[in-house]
């Protein structure tokens, strides 16, 4: 025991062992937490790449770039480990043969290694490049870390005694064994970067320009260019093919004398290749803007589209203006009906007198002569394509594109189309007057009429044919005729001689007694004279009723009526031999 005087009295002893006791006590705290907690840390698995960043001009199929992927298991075990990559920019990646994409397992504190190729198949790389690389995997999950410590006085209050441990042991002890291993799946990311070459971005492989473009063309009149291209590339370049980027129905063609394609250009040198420029057949005429695309293709595999600067192009079609200011049509659409038009009326005219040709003389830009105008060329819009097709197997249609050959099959169809219409104009004007003058006939006399023509005639005009013909005569010595009253109106007289029956056999008793019957008693009505006249031609009884002369008028004669009188009484129609 100490006594009490043995104690320092002084106020600087005192403060003296009290931090001498503060300096142990922290001490031995230091020494219990190291000595009993472990870390609660440790190294997370990582995925680098190498080269990160790669800087190229190309990645070709024969010549790829390649790269090592490496991944670090950190401190725990990592299993089913597979290796996997995509890009947005078309970099495809594939693995050496040595080094496959699935690895069963990786044990703490190692690494494994994969080598990749990369190419672009789409062709050269000339814009930043993305490679993205993933690696799927579970790591192991240790009973040592944050919450979980080894020491009995870190294991969780409340947990269960491990299996196969007494339990009055485990509380009477206070130490637990570790908790079974488990695994996490997780998912690492890298990426690999591409650039082109400062110097490839930088820099035009070709420089080109059109030289010598003529100001209009037309199919009929092309002309002549040339494409001049100039290599500012480091390397030669080969010109693969030109194309013109312009008006649809504008192409170029190379003439079998000049600079033929492909093209090798060396570095800074300049070449020409000569072109016939050419609007096809068919064309819309305008002003459009002109440019060449020329694809080069240098000897370490760029490839590149020069656009040589726009230039204006007149395409027209030949003699058009000249057509339209002569015939007044605002455009080719109204044309076919102006023609059709000026060619009717010219067919009108022809063997007119000059009174009657001025009727006929063209109203131009009035409504009826445009409504009839637009009519008729609409309808040639419709059907051009079908006769074209059918008449030069391609189907034309002068709305869309049209050219100098539109106008000529624009011409020859309107011209015969508008002749074969007036013919056919003609030609049923004729039948109707050739049917009119049939129908007339049929019911009115002529000059050449035999006595049983006009006896059909009376039927028609349902007249009596017995003593109804009236004589007439000129003058007291004239020969006496008998008038057709029916047609006689109006100041005109129609004037037929008698018919006579003449027998075929005069010892028929019967055909002469018919006869007579005819002849001095005739049926009441012109049909029933017809029908017996008809009847005794067939039975053989008389041959035809001829006209029997009367002075020197033989058959059926038309006269004024002044110049003829009545004479004496009416007398029968026939009469014998």
């Amino acid at each position: 025991m100490l006594h009490e005087e043995a104690l320092p009295e002084t106020g600087d002893g005192l403060s003296r062992v009290s931090t001498a006791t503060i300096w142990v006590r922290a001490g031995l705290l230091l020494l219990v937490t190291i000595l009993g907690v472990e870390p609660s840390y440790c190294d997370e698995p990582t995925l680098d790449v190498t080269p990160s960043e790669v800087t190229t001009r190309t990645l070709l199929q024969a010549a790829p770039i390649e790269i090592d992927v490496r991944l670090k298991a950190g401190d725990v075990e990592l299993s089913r480990i597979s290796l996997s990559t995509f890009s947005n920019d078309g970099i495809v990646a594939e693995l050496v043969s040595d080094t496959p994409a699935v690895l069963p397992k990786l044990p703490p504190k190692s690494s494994h290694f994969w080598r990749l190729k990369l190419t672009r198949p789409i062709g050269s790389v000339l814009t930043d490049s993305i490679l993205h690389i993933r690696v799927e995997f579970d790591a192991e999950a240790t009973a040592k870390g944050p919450g979980t410590g080894g020491s009995e006085g870190n294991q969780p209050s409340g947990s269960a005694p491990a299996a196969g441990s007494p339990a009055g042991s485990a509380a009477t002890d206070g130490v637990r064994p570790a908790n079974p291993a488990e695994f996490i799946h997780q998912i690492i990311y890298a990426t690999e970067k591409i650039k082109p070459s400062p110097a490839v971005a930088g820099v035009e492989l070709a420089r080109a320009e059109i030289k010598g473009l003529p100001e209009s063309l037309a199919h009929e009149r092309p002309g002549r260019m040339f494409v001049v291209v100039t290599n500012q590339y480091q390397h030669p370049l080969n010109v693969k093919d030109i194309k013109p980027l312009g008006p649809s129905y504008v192409e170029l063609l190379q003439p079998d004398k000049g600079t033929r394609l492909p093209l090798r250009i060396e570095p800074g040198q300049t070449e020409a290749v000569v072109y016939d420029i050419k609007p096809r057949s068919q064309v819309v005429p305008g002003k459009y803007s002109f440019i060449a695309e020329v694809d080069v293709e240098s000897d370490d595999h760029i490839t590149a589209a020069v656009l040589t600067p726009a230039q204006e192009i007149n395409v027209v079609v030949l003699g058009e203006s000249d057509l339209f200011k002569f015939l007044g049509t605002p455009s080719l659409l109204f044309l076919p009906g102006v023609l059709m038009l000026i060619t009717w009326q010219f067919l009108s005219l022809w063997g007119k007198s000059g009174d009657d040709a001025k009727k006929y003389k063209p109203q131009w830009n009035t409504s009826d002569f445009w409504v009839i105008a637009v009519a008729l060329s609409l309808l040639t819009a419709l059907v051009y394509p079908l006769l074209t097709g059918l008449f030069l197997n391609t189907a034309r249609d002068f709305v869309s594109a049209y050219g100098l050959a539109d106008y000529a099959f624009i011409f020859a169809f309107s011209l015969v189309g508008s002749i074969a219409v007036f013919a056919a104009k003609l030609g049923i004007e004729a039948a109707l007057k050739a049917h009119r003058d049939r129908k007339l006939a049929e019911t009115v006399p002529g000059i050449d009429d035999t006595p049983l023509q006009i006896l059909e005639k009376l039927v028609k005009q349902k007249a009596k044919a017995d003593n109804l013909f009236q004589q007439y005569a000129a003058g007291e010595n004239a020969a006496r005729l008998l008038c057709l009253e029916p047609w006689s109106l109006g100041g005109v007289l129609w004037l037929v001689p008698q018919a006579e029956i003449n027998v075929v056999d005069q010892t028929n008793a019967e055909a002469v007694d018919q006869r007579d019957k005819l002849v001095n008693g005739p049926p009441p009505d012109a049909g029933a004279v017809l029908t017996k006249l008809k009847e005794g031609v067939q039975r053989n009884w008389w041959g035809n009723p001829l006209w029997r002369p009367a002075g020197d008028v033989r058959h059926p004669v038309k006269v004024e009526s002044t110049n003829w009188s009545k004479s004496g009484a009416a007398v029968p129609f026939l009469r014998g031999d």
